[in-house]
């Protein structure tokens, strides 16, 4: 069986990541994330007024409009569901945003509080919020940020293809994301990698901070 290229976007992620090598210092590791931050910056340099805004609602189609729109609300640990309370806040204010843009239909998915979206751990929001989509059901996928969604590059690139295959978009603070677009799933592309490498650096750092005379484990 012929095995299918990799996509452009996922070539992309993989040439960032491969440069920082597992060797390399936290600083060379910070400064590849930084580039990546300015890639996802430069492509969005517009502000979002005027053609920006129009272009964003062309994207929600009167099609998608009337499917379902699911707020994913997540947060890593117990610690951060007790204590982080203006990231709840700002979470959950995405059904308004959600209801501002024209959805009728709004379902908000919860149930993954206090679990870490590295791909270590099970997640049965993540899972339903999977199989609304495959069921056809969702026209647009809300989150704050794509490490909310998710931590790893095989469940976000998983999103990704199958919104894509049933026409919904995802949407976050900075815009409307169609993965049909080559742009927006450049940009879509970019912010998994930037979420992937960032949980990478939090670990690390974590394991060193736990570690006998502060060397890495």
């Amino acid at each position: 069986m012929r095995r299918s290229a990799t996509p452009p976007d996922r070539q992309m992620n993989l040439s960032l990541l491969d440069a920082a090598p597992p060797g390399a210092c936290d600083q060379q590791k910070e400064l590849t994330l930084a580039r990546v931050e300015l890639l996802i910056k430069a492509a969005q340099q517009s502000p979002q007024t005027g053609e920006e805004t129009k272009m964003n609602h062309l994207k929600l189609t009167s099609e998608r409009l009337l499917r379902t729109a699911v707020v994913y609300v997540r947060q890593s640990t117990p610690t951060q569901v007790t204590h982080n309370l203006e990231s709840q806040r700002r979470q959950y204010g995405l059904e308004d945003r959600a209801r501002e843009l024209g959805f009728q239909h709004i379902s908000v998915i919860d149930e993954d509080l206090g679990r870490t979206g590295s791909g270590l751990a099970e997640r049965p929001g993540f899972q339903r919020l999977v199989a609304q989509v495959c069921a056809g059901e969702v026209g647009a996928v809300f989150c704050i940020e794509a490490s909310r969604l998710a931590r790893n590059g095989r469940d976000w690139h998983h999103l990704i293809e199958l919104c894509g295959m049933v026409g919904a978009v995802l949407v976050d603070l900075d815009g409307v994301y169609d993965p049909n677009l080559i742009n927006d799933r450049l940009l879509l592309g970019l912010k998994g990698t930037m979420s992937e490498f960032e949980a990478t650096l939090i670990r690390q750092r974590s394991n060193r901070s736990h570690s006998p005379e502060g060397q890495p484990r």
